[in-house]
């Protein structure tokens, strides 16, 4: 998707308090925090974090067209680069600097065009080799460390981070929180990570992580109040045009959809979405047969209920219950096992 593509789709998105809270956050998190400083962002899967990752930096920053030139003030990459299934720092360090205009890919008539050959020169000249393919994980850390700051890089956005659980077995998964830590602290910028339920555990590995990271919490929308169920009801109606059903077809029947999803607006779309899909071809208009043959099983209602409920308790440090914590633990890799994991499970 190209830059004007995501502008236009972010300011399509609506948002609904939890989005909206979050947001806010974040971006205290992006204006005050000191470099160096790690944030998480965490919340169930379909919550928006990955919507919120590519909100925040314009919402900060601006837009690419309004940046001075030659300075990328945030950069946003994704850490779904398993090696052979698990997280490859390398792969994620270069796609950061892929995203700083890697002096080994760009060719040097863009880097003039853009102002920055005389420091990108001095950033290959201290990794000392003339292509990426060459260059090690240490030797692309140096040149994020150089050129961050004279780019005037201020926050980076990893989505996915939960990722950096898939750790090897000779490897503590804050071994990469720590690497990233050091990194925005000599590039001089912060980080923060998006998330699931995974990424807050990492916590249980490391007590001076648990004292330095900044916990940020995507929830669902909740209809345990009058306000709740508004929200909620309009988040629907927004989707349901989103998707050229009749709102009054679901707002008819809001607690059946908050039953099926659990508010999780991810899951609100997902429905919608499979209803267009089933009626597809047809001259009729969506209707609420085609929703609710979209509808989730049991199975897989209980498991959206199980992962929010997770992140709600691990948000505010509540025992897990022993259902939850096998929950987590079957979602874990084999290879984790022998690893410390802090659940804090209820008896």
């Amino acid at each position: 998707m190209n830059q004007q593509a995501k502008d236009k789709a972010v300011s399509s998105i609506y948002l609904h308090a939890p989005l909206k809270r979050a947001l806010n956050q974040c971006k205290g998190f992006a204006e005050l925090a000191e470099p160096g400083s790690i944030g998480t962002c965490v919340g169930p899967s379909g919550a928006g974090k990955s919507v919120l990752a590519t909100m925040l930096g314009p919402e900060v920053y601006g837009k690419r067209d309004s940046w001075q030139s030659g300075t990328t003030p945030y950069v946003v990459v994704t850490a779904d680069n398993p090696d052979r299934g698990y997280f490859s720092t390398k792969e994620l360090t270069r796609s950061i600097l892929s995203e700083l205009d890697d002096p080994f890919r760009t060719p040097p008539w863009q880097l003039e065009a853009k102002g920055l050959e005389r420091r990108l020169a001095e950033a290959v000249q201290i990794a000392e080799v003339s292509s990426l393919r060459n260059c090690t994980e240490p030797m692309m850390r140096a040149v994020i460390e150089s050129i961050g700051p004279q780019k005037r890089l201020s926050l980076i956005i990893v989505d996915e981070a939960n990722m950096l659980a898939l750790s090897t077995r000779n490897r503590v998964p804050t071994d990469y929180l720590e690497g990233l830590r050091i990194l925005g602290k000599k590039a001089g910028c912060k980080v923060l990570l998006f998330g699931t339920v995974e990424l807050l555990l990492l916590g249980g590995y490391s007590a001076q992580f648990n004292r330095s990271e900044i916990r940020i919490h995507l929830n669902r929308m909740c209809c345990d109040d009058k306000a709740g169920r508004e929200e909620f009801a309009s988040f629907l109606v927004k989707m349901s045009e989103k998707w050229n059903v009749d709102p009054s077809v679901v707002v008819k029947n809001v607690a059946h959809m908050y039953d099926w999803t659990y508010g999780v607006p991810g899951e609100v779309e997902k429905r919608l979405k499979l209803a267009a899909i089933r009626s597809a071809g047809s001259s009729k208009a969506i209707t609420w047969d085609d929703i609710r043959s979209s509808r989730p099983s049991r199975e897989e209602i209980d498991r959206i209920r199980m992962e929010a409920d997770i992140v709600q308790s691990v948000i505010d440090d509540v025992p897990l219950t022993i259902q939850q914590a096998k929950a987590i633990q079957r979602k874990r890799r084999p290879s984790m096992g022998a690893k410390r994991v802090n659940t804090g499970v209820a008896a």
